[in-house]
């Protein structure tokens, strides 16, 4: 239970995952590259690290299994071009409504909550038609 208190205090970046480890969506720290903007279609990835592999990178360096030599093989989850020399920066946390409807309805997973948004968007819809 203490786990899930600890857990449900974190701060959760929804919509944004890892692009090192994966972990969707991050938890806790969340850095950003200021540099890895758009891809060349012009679709704007960026490039987002959790707390967990930005430390494990800056204690590794360039290490094989570091961000640093994915950048320098080009191997990120979007392939990205995140290089080395660009700037990674916190990201503060920002509340978002999903995350007071979280808060007030503890019991609910997110992807339930989603769904009830969903839904209630698919009724608005259909009494805004028959009007």
């Amino acid at each position: 239970e203490e786990e899930e208190e600890e857990e449900g205090e974190e701060e959760i970046h929804f919509g944004v995952g890892c692009d090192l480890c994966g972990s969707y969506p991050i938890k806790g720290e969340r850095y950003q590259c200021l540099d890895c903007k758009e891809d060349a279609n012009g679709c704007p990835l960026g490039f987002d690290l959790c707390g967990k592999c930005k430390e494990f990178d800056d204690k590794v360096g360039s290490n094989v299994t570091s961000a640093n030599a994915f950048a320098a093989a080009g191997r990120f989850r979007f392939l990205q071009n995140h290089t080395r020399e660009h700037r990674l920066v916190k990201i503060p946390f920002r509340e978002s409504f999903l995350h007071r409807l979280k808060a007030a309805n503890p019991q609910m997973s997110i992807e339930q909550i989603l769904r009830i948004i969903s839904i209630a968007g698919e009724e608005r819809e259909e009494e805004e038609e028959e009007e």
